[in-house]
């Protein structure tokens, strides 16, 4: 069951639950899709400006830095599974659609240092003159809990 939600309240409360959970998990399942396949990849992200843009970084020299190039349209997936036998109930997924774009140098500079911010320890990779930064423009959430409840907001 699926509620596109429009009333003020309950949007709030579901970016809510969406803000933090994305604040939780530090890691994201990116799915691009390239000439003739999709392609899922674990990144490392920052959410930014309000959950209006999702940040990530990757080297220059892979499939889903060709993929994006070749086709912009990205999804990207949080949750908090914990691999037990109630998962099924208890686990929360968010799943933010999106257009990926690459960074230019003025933008890069200042949205590294954020992203550098909520990930020290790939300090040294994001530096690399190899490493783009990518800035996903959101359209819209899908937050599903209780195995089957699912929900839109739209940003």
């Amino acid at each position: 069951m699926m509620s596109i939600l429009r009333a003020p309240q309950i949007k709030q409360k579901i970016s809510q639950k969406i803000s933090r959970l994305l604040k939780q998990q530090s890691l994201a399942v990116l799915g691009t899709h390239g000439k003739n396949e999709a392609y899922q990849s674990l990144v490392a992200f920052t959410v930014h400006n309000n959950l209006k843009n999702i940040l990530f970084a990757t080297d220059k020299n892979t499939r889903k830095y060709r993929n994006i190039k070749e086709n912009p349209k990205v999804a990207v997936l949080v949750d908090n599974r914990l691999n037990k036998r109630d998962d099924f109930y208890k686990t929360i997924a968010v799943t933010a659609l999106g257009v990926a774009r690459e960074t230019n140098n003025v933008e890069r500079k200042k949205l590294l240092k954020v992203h550098e911010a909520r990930h020290p320890a790939i300090k040294a990779f994001l530096q690399k003159r190899e490493c783009a930064l990518f800035k996903i423009k959101v359209s819209s959430y899908y937050l599903v809990s209780h195995f089957q409840q699912v929900h839109e907001i739209v940003v």
